[in-house]
């Protein structure tokens, strides 16, 4: 038997839950300019870029692993 005790999502702090709320968000958008800045050099159709980046950020936003919380209480 183990002594170590997980902490529960209650206990963290008000920050950590923030940070764990928007960092996938902040990084979505922060990859779909770096695509939209590659598309530009490439194209000036506006769309074209407009198009990249949205796409680019809903699937950045898919592949990213969240946790839930029984997945927190079983580790």
């Amino acid at each position: 038997m183990s002594t170590h005790e997980h902490p529960h999502p209650a206990d963290h702090s008000f920050v950590q839950r923030t940070a764990r709320a928007v960092v996938p968000f902040v990084t979505a958008f922060l990859v779909a300019l770096f695509a939209a800045k590659a598309v530009s050099l490439v194209t000036d159709n506006g769309w074209t870029r407009l198009a990249t980046a949205v796409g680019v950020a809903v699937i950045s936003l898919l592949f990213h692993p969240y946790e839930s919380d029984e997945e927190e209480a079983e580790s």
